[in-house]
């Protein structure tokens, strides 16, 4: 068997799965969060640079923590990140903060950007 497999076992495997899910989950919950409040700050540069940093931070330590850095379950984990990506954009609506849920905001605002009149006309 390859070298980069040795000692892999299926517990360490699901480790990896799972903490890759939870801090993917972390990950883009942070940046869901951060995305709704940079219309409120005075500072939205720093809001996201802050941000960032912080989620990075959590990301990468959680990573090292639980892969020791070991081939396969960091490819384990970043899959299970990845995958935990979905889940929070899917949650996060498409709607103004403020609107109620599915309701457009403003003509101009990033929530029109890209969507079209009914139908995928644009408009």
């Amino acid at each position: 068997m390859a070298v980069f497999l040795e000692g892999v076992t299926a517990g360490r495997i699901v480790v990896a799965a799972v903490a890759g899910l939870v801090l993917g989950g972390v990950y883009f919950w942070g940046l869901w969060w951060t995305s709704r409040r940079v219309g409120t700050t005075a500072a939205p540069g720093l809001l996201f640079f802050v941000s960032f940093v912080v989620r990075m931070a959590v990301l990468l330590s959680g990573l090292w923590v639980v892969t020791r850095g070991r081939l396969v379950e960091t490819a384990v984990a970043v899959v299970g990140i990845m995958a935990g990506r979905r889940p929070r954009v899917g949650a996060g609506g498409r709607g103004v903060p403020g609107t109620p849920e599915g309701q457009p905001g403003p003509e101009g605002t990033p929530a029109q950007e890209g969507r079209g009149a009914v139908g995928g006309a644009g408009g």
